[in-house]
């Protein structure tokens, strides 16, 4: 076994969802005009899945732009901190770019002591990757396109 148990984890509830996804689902009385729940979840845990394999990455975390309660994250007991960090980022850098008439914001990057964070947004959402601090600059950019082109695909 090659991987954390938090990624052991998320990888047999995918696989559970999944299967559950396949089974029949009862029909609804002819009466009943109410569509069954869309599975949205199911794209975001299959993506949190395979980034979590990634070398390097400590947490992941996505965060709808439509609907601000709509977040998705892997290997974060406490995902409040975090999102705060990356809305509050994210909406001042975008701010100061149209203030600059610099075009949209693409990527950011922090050094911490103790870990690397990146934050984009992607698509319909914002994506926020924790890296350790001791990950080479070269490998945490390209760990993080590629998060972002399996995120944006």
């Amino acid at each position: 076994i090659f991987s954390s148990y938090q990624g052991l984890l998320l990888n047999t509830a995918q696989a559970i969802d999944e299967a559950a996804s396949f089974d029949e689902q009862p029909a609804a009385p002819s009466g009943d005009t109410a569509t069954p729940a869309p599975v949205q979840n199911s794209r975001a845990a299959s993506l949190l899945a395979e980034v979590s394999q990634m070398e390097g990455v400590e947490f992941v975390l996505a965060l709808g732009r439509e609907n601000s309660q709509t977040q998705e994250f892997w290997g974060l007991d406490n995902p409040k901190p975090i999102t705060e960090f990356a809305k509050e980022t994210l909406d001042n850098f975008r701010a100061l770019g149209e203030r600059l008439h610099v075009g949209e914001l693409q990527q950011i990057i922090g050094h911490g002591l103790q870990h690397k964070v990146a934050v984009a947004p992607c698509g319909g959402s914002d994506i926020c990757v924790g890296f350790p601090a001791a990950v080479s600059q070269e490998h945490l950019r390209d760990s993080f396109k590629n998060i972002l082109s399996k995120w944006a695909s």
